[in-house]
């Protein structure tokens, strides 16, 4: 057998923790820009880690062991559910939770567009104010122009003491995250960031950034054998936040 094809092969009966399947093989995902091993991204790069029955993602795998592991927090929990990947948002009804999902509907991507998926910007969410139990946004907010916009709306829309997962690409090479300049380019932005619609990669920093509008980081780990289980990212941690009553 040959180094390509021990890439894809589920030669350790690895599971799906979303369909709950053992699949024979693992579909590609992501890019092979150079930065993405030069910084050593976390949460991209090019992998075989797609699910062919449900097609989940290690980072939709990641958000499911979250909810499985912690079934009591989302049951009869309003969820607002950003970019909500099919996989996840189909389950949401099985995990108790009542969904309000929301997307941009940018060019390229192919996210839950389902009646029940509303036309929406991270930048002016379209909810009162103390809305929600939950906010999951995997992988959104490096698209995001305006960034301080989208985390003030966030702590908007949350109740006091909720919750939101904020997953992102972060590198921890890189003490302050790195924006996009007014001047560059898509292939600057992929040589820089990684890809070329992204509008910043984080670094060591993307944990006060988070906190200085409000919110408090709370741990959460992981046994690398169980991600190695669900072909996790092992590398790639639950951002977890909690909602504070202060805001600048």
């Amino acid at each position: 057998m040959n180094v390509h094809a021990l890439t894809f092969l589920n030669s350790q009966n690895q599971k799906c923790n979303i369909c709950g399947r053992t699949p024979l093989f693992w579909l590609p995902r992501g890019h092979r820009h150079p930065i993405l091993q030069e910084l050593n991204i976390i949460g991209a790069g090019r992998r075989f880690c797609d699910c062919p029955y449900c097609g989940s993602s290690d980072r939709a795998r990641l958000i499911g062991y979250f909810v499985n592991k912690h079934p009591e927090h989302f049951n009869h929990k309003n969820i607002l559910h950003i970019a909500p990947e099919k996989p996840i948002w189909k389950r949401w009804k099985k995990w108790g939770a009542l969904a309000t999902g929301m997307d941009a509907r940018a060019t390229g991507y192919r996210f839950s567009y389902s009646k029940d998926v509303l036309n929406g910007n991270i930048e002016k969410i379209p909810f009162e104010n103390e809305t929600f139990d939950w906010v999951i946004a995997n992988h959104v907010l490096e698209h995001v122009q305006h960034e301080n916009a989208a985390l003030h709306e966030l702590h908007r829309v949350l109740k006091a003491g909720a919750s939101m997962i904020l997953q992102v690409p972060f590198t921890n090479q890189l003490e302050f995250t790195r924006s996009s300049k007014p001047n560059w380019t898509d292939e600057d932005r992929k040589q820089q960031l990684g890809q070329y619609d992204h509008q910043r990669l984080y670094g060591l920093d993307f944990k006060k950034k988070v906190s200085h509008f409000g919110f408090v980081f709370k741990p959460f780990e992981m046994k690398e054998t169980t991600a190695h289980n669900y072909r996790i990212n092992p590398d790639e941690k639950i951002f977890l936040f909690e909602k504070q009553n202060n805001q600048p």
